[in-house]
C-alpha cells in the first residue's frame, strides 16, 4: 500500500467500467474512516454503476471513494468531444466565457496586483480557454500545464504555451509566479492539499492563489442531488463547502482574501440535462435542452440571479495571497 493510494479490485457495480480503481487516505488529514454520502453517475460516457462519494468522519473532506487512477481517467473519460472540449471552445460558448468568467477574473487580479507585467500560470489549463483570452488582452506573461494530451492538444492550436505535465512534475523554481489560477480544476486533481503546498511554494510573496470550482453546499446541489452537475462522476474527485477550502487554504499558509459566489446558469441546465437523461429522455434531445444550447443558459439566468440574492451558488471563486 502507498503512503496515498492504493490499487484495489473494481467494485462490482462497476463491472464494465474500464480500466483501474484506487483506493484512497483523506487527503487532508489522512484518515481513512468515512461515510457514504451520495452514489453518482457519469452522464458523459454512459459507463454503468455509481461512483460513491463519501466524507471524512474526522475533518469533513468529501471526496470520492474508491475511484479510477488518474491513467484511466485520461485515456478513457477525457475524449475529444467531452462537454468541457469541443464547441464549447468557439463561437458563442467561447465569447460568453469571455464575458461572464475570464474577463471579470482579469479585472481583480489587476486591482489586486497591479498593472505590472504579471508572470501567471493557470493549472490546468484545458484547452486553453482562459489563457486564449489573456493572449488577446493583456501583455502578461502567461502560460499553462496540464497532463491531458487531448486539452494540451487544443490549447497549442491557438499558440498557447502550455507544458504537457502535472503541476508537481512541472517543478517550477521557488516564488517564480504573481498569480496561479485553477478555473473548474481543483475539484480534479487527485491530491488538492498537495497541490496547495505547491501552488504556496511557487507563488512569489503577496502572491495570489484564485481557484474558481464547484461549491458541494450550494442551493442547486441540494436541489438536483445526485443529478448536480458538480458530482460530475467519475472526474470530480474531491467537494468543498466554503469552509472546508478555507481551512485547507489556511493550513497550507494562505490568507483568504474572499470567497466570492459566482453566477453561472450553465450550471443549472448541465444539472436539467443530467436529469432528463436520468429520466430515459432521448441523448441527443436532452443535449439540446442541456449545457449546449445557448438559449438554456438564458433560460436559466434569471433564476440564477434569484439563488445568488438568497444562497450560496453552487460555484466560488476563491481568492487567497500569499503572506508578504
Amino acid at each position: 500500500m502507498s503512503d496515498k493510494s492504493w490499487l484495489v479490485d473494481k467494485p462490482v457495480e462497476l463491472d464494465d467500467c474500464p480500466g483501474e480503481f484506487e483506493d484512497i487516505k483523506c487527503n487532508y488529514c489522512g484518515s481513512t474512516e468515512r461515510e457514504l454520502v451520495i452514489k453518482v453517475k457519469d452522464y458523459e460516457t454512459f459507463f454503468s454503476g455509481q461512483f460513491s462519494i463519501v466524507r471524512c468522519s474526522k475533518c469533513g473532506l468529501t471526496y470520492m471513494a474508491p475511484r479510477l487512477t488518474q491513467e484511466t481517467l485520461i485515456k478513457y473519460f477525457y475524449p475529444e468531444d467531452y462537454t468541457c472540449y469541443g464547441e464549447q471552445t468557439v463561437g458563442f460558448f467561447e465569447k460568453l466565457r469571455w464575458l461572464v468568467v475570464s474577463k471579470p477574473k482579469v479585472k481583480v487580479i489587476s486591482n489586486l496586483v497591479g498593472q505590472k507585467n504579471i508572470r501567471l500560470l493557470d493549472v490546468g489549463c484545458g484547452d486553453g480557454k482562459f489563457l486564449h483570452y489573456l493572449k488577446l488582452n493583456t501583455s502578461w506573461d502567461a502560460i499553462g500545464v496540464d497532463p491531458n494530451p487531448i486539452s494540451v492538444k487544443f490549447a497549442e492550436q491557438k499558440g498557447i504555451d502550455v507544458r504537457p505535465t502535472s503541476l508537481e512534475q512541472a517543478s517550477f523554481p521557488d516564488e517564480h509566479f504573481d498569480v496561479v489560477t485553477m478555473n473548474q480544476v481543483i475539484e480534479h486533481v487527485p491530491f488538492p492539499y498537495d497541490i496547495m503546498k505547491e501552488v504556496f511554494r511557487i507563488l512569489k510573496k503577496e502572491g495570489l492563489f484564485i481557484t474558481e470550482n464547484p461549491n458541494y453546499r450550494g442551493f442547486e446541489c441540494r436541489l438536483f442531488k445526485s443529478y448536480w452537475w458538480g458530482y460530475h462522476g467519475p472526474r470530480h474527485l474531491h467537494f468543498y463547502t466554503y469552509e472546508m477550502i478555507t481551512k485547507m487554504l489556511e493550513s497550507v499558509g494562505f490568507n483568504i482574501l474572499k470567497i466570492n459566489p459566482k453566477r453561472r446558469p450553465g450550471g443549472i441546465a448541465w444539472s436539467f440535462q443530467n436529469l432528463l437523461l436520468e429520466k430515459g429522455v432521448d441523448k441527443n434531445i436532452a443535449y439540446r435542452l442541456g449545457l449546449n444550447n445557448p438559449a438554456m443558459a438564458l433560460l436559466f439566468a434569471a433564476p440564477e440571479i434569484i439563488i445568488s440574492i438568497f444562497e450560496r451558488t453552487s460555484m466560488m471563486e476563491v481568492i487567497s495571497q500569499k503572506p508578504a
